[in-house]
Parts: C-alpha cells; sequence; structure tokens
C-alpha cells in the first residue's frame, strides 16, 4: 500500500511537472477533437474478497472534447487534455444494501471525466513517449425500483494519477500508437443516498490504462482518430459507517473490495 501511495505521488509531480512546460512549447501545434464513444461497462462487488455478491455490466456511450499535441511530427513535449461527458443503463444482480436478498434490476450512470497527460517524445516517425497525468470521474449511479426493494441513488468522486509508456510510428497521411501504463487512485469518496445519507471512503489499489490510436488525415488539424481503450479502477474495502433512517441506526454498510473495468473504442474528429 505504501509503495503504491509512493508511485502516485510520483505519477501526480511528474504530471504537473510535465504538463504546463508541455502546453508552454507546444500550445501553438494544439489540435481540438471533438469525441463520441462506445464502451462496454462492468463493477463488480465481492464480499469477502474474490467471492462476487454484486455485478452491473452493460453499454454506455460518451461525448467529449480533447485538446492535443499527440499528432505533432517531431519529438518532444508531448500534452492531452480532454474532458468527457458518459451516460448509460446497465443490468444490476446484486444483494440488497441492507439485508443479504438478492436484487435484479437496473441501475442508470451519468459521470464527468476530466484529464490532464503531460510527456516527452523520443523520436521523429518512430519512436516512444513518458508520460503521465492526472484526473478526476465523478459520477452518479441511479439502482432503480425492483419487485422486491427500494433503489437508492449513490455519488462517486475519484481523484487519480497515471503513468504511461508509449511507441508510435507515423507516416504523412497515418499514424498509430499504443499507451499503456498504472493508473493509481488518489482519493475515493463515494456518498449512498439512502434513507439518511451516509459517506464511505474506498481504499484506493492499483489498477491499469491502455490505448490503441489510429489517426488519419494530414498531421495539420484536419484528421480522424479511432481510438481502441481499456481502462480500469480497483478499491479494497472501507471502514463501515452506520446507516440510519430519522437518526435511528439501522445498518452498518460498507463499500466491498471493488473492481471496474471498461473497454471502449472512440471516434475523434479534429478541426
Amino acid at each position: 500500500m505504501n509503495q503504491h501511495r509512493h508511485i502516485a505521488r510520483l505519477a501526480l509531480l511528474a504530471g504537473l511537472v510535465f504538463s504546463p512546460f508541455a502546453v508552454g512549447q507546444e500550445t501553438a501545434g494544439g489540435t481540438v477533437a471533438l469525441t463520441a464513444d462506445v464502451e462496454y461497462y462492468k463493477w463488480q462487488e465481492f464480499v469477502p474478497k474474490n467471492n462476487e455478491v454484486l455485478e452491473e455490466s452493460g453499454p454506455r456511450g460518451a461525448i467529449g472534447v480533447a485538446w492535443s499535441n499527440l499528432r505533432t511530427p517531431s519529438g518532444g513535449p508531448v500534452y492531452r487534455a480532454n474532458a468527457r461527458l458518459y451516460f448509460g443503463e446497465e443490468t444490476y444482480e446484486g444483494l440488497q444494501i441492507n439485508s443479504a436478498l438478492p436484487v435484479n434490476t437496473e441501475s442508470r450512470h451519468i459521470g464527468i471525466q476530466g484529464e490532464g497527460v503531460g510527456g516527452y517524445r523520443f523520436g521523429g516517425r518512430v519512436g516512444f513517449e513518458l508520460v503521465s497525468g492526472i484526473g478526476f470521474d465523478v459520477w452518479q449511479r441511479n439502482i432503480l425500483d425492483s419487485s422486491t426493494s427500494t433503489g437508492y441513488n449513490s455519488l462517486f468522486a475519484v481523484l487519480n494519477a497515471k503513468l504511461g509508456v508509449g511507441m508510435f510510428t507515423r507516416f504523412d497521411n497515418f499514424a498509430f500508437a499504443l499507451r499503456a501504463g498504472p493508473k493509481f487512485p488518489l482519493v475515493a469518496w463515494e456518498r449512498i443516498q439512502y434513507l439518511d445519507d451516509v459517506d464511505l471512503m474506498p481504499e484506493p489499489s492499483g489498477s491499469w490504462f491502455g490505448t490503441a490510436e489510429f489517426n488519419f488525415g494530414t498531421i495539420g488539424k484536419d484528421n480522424v482518430s479511432i481510438v481502441l481503450y481499456y481502462d480500469s479502477y480497483k478499491f479494497r474495502e472501507s471502514k463501515a459507517q452506520d446507516l440510519t433512517n430519522g437518526g435511528v441506526w439501522t445498518a452498518s454498510v460498507s463499500q466491498p473490495d471493488t473492481e471496474m473495468t471498461v473497454y471502449g473504442a472512440r471516434l475523434a474528429v479534429g478541426f
């Protein structure tokens, strides 16, 4: 755990150092792009560890905007800043919040993500990159009523850092890049809006991200990109908190060991 926190601090520091320097050096070469995503989302909870008690899964969509110089034809500082709005409705199979009774229903998500990544590129037509960044993720989950239980809402917020390496190759009208590395939640917070509100702090744990990007068009601002990506979060069980109803104790609740995985495809149109 201490090792993960140390690496996360290094990622945060590197991102804060790399990003302003890269933007300052390459502002004129940046490309603005509008993005649209389709993705498959899975959220799993385990009690005890490795014993799944809840799973949400299904498709999501997203729209966003990005600004980067990753299409630059030369080596040197690189940066990317992006924000997106995502939404979806998934199947929910799990247990009631205050009992061991199974529930089959639907859940809805809406969230906002933002991220800034900076780094350095070694090479021109062919080479590799070192990058780091920091991002935030805020979303609301609405678990719908079922025939056997009452639904509820929960609000999540995560601040995360990442480190990555990449390799790329580019031609006049085509470029390809792979990027991957570890991802570290720095802070995770959850508010369950059920009876009286209760706040939980899931323990962060390291996970992974990866992208494969295909760029078509000129090296300038008129281009189209297709990105295939993998993203994930992991959290260890939070400390238990009292769930109350009008101030009267009802149950003790915690956020169990949790894993989130996302597989997606993005279309980005630069201008």
